[in-house]
């Protein structure tokens, strides 16, 4: 069974993104084999499977049926598999840089209990913050 893990770069004042975008770190992915799950695209580009099904049984099967981990990017799909219950392991590699505003690695109405799993430093000052979900009785 894979882990899933939701892992995003960040700023130190909690964006994945700044007001015009995230640019900067799309060329980081296009490497990546990635499963796109969206409701309005026709298609997606090279090393990409498009899915629009129910993103919960997916991500599911794909857990079940992989070994290792998966990586989720993307506040909105990793939300929804966080309240499904399905991220093992939130990581944020946070930036010396405050964006000001943008989109947020937490979606607002997310409420989560975290136990901290341990931190990295890395280049560049970056710190790798990793965290594990709590389950609340």
């Amino acid at each position: 069974m894979a882990t899933i893990v939701y892992a995003m770069l960040t700023s130190l004042d909690g964006y994945i993104a700044g007001p015009s975008g995230e640019r900067d770190f799309a060329h980081a992915w296009r490497e990546t084999p990635k499963i796109v799950f969206s409701t309005t695209l026709q298609e997606v580009g090279p090393n990409a499977r498009l899915v629009k099904g129910d993103v919960e049984a997916v991500a599911r099967s794909l857990k079940a049926d992989t070994d290792g981990e998966i990586s989720v990017s993307g506040a909105e799909l990793a939300s929804h598999l966080a309240r499904a219950g399905l991220i093992d392991e939130y990581r944020l590699y946070m930036h010396p840089v405050v964006l000001g505003g943008g989109k947020p690695y937490f979606r607002s109405g997310l409420s989560l209990a975290l136990k901290p799993l341990g931190t990295e430093r890395l280049a560049q000052g970056v710190t790798l913050l990793r965290y594990a979900p709590i389950e609340i009785d």
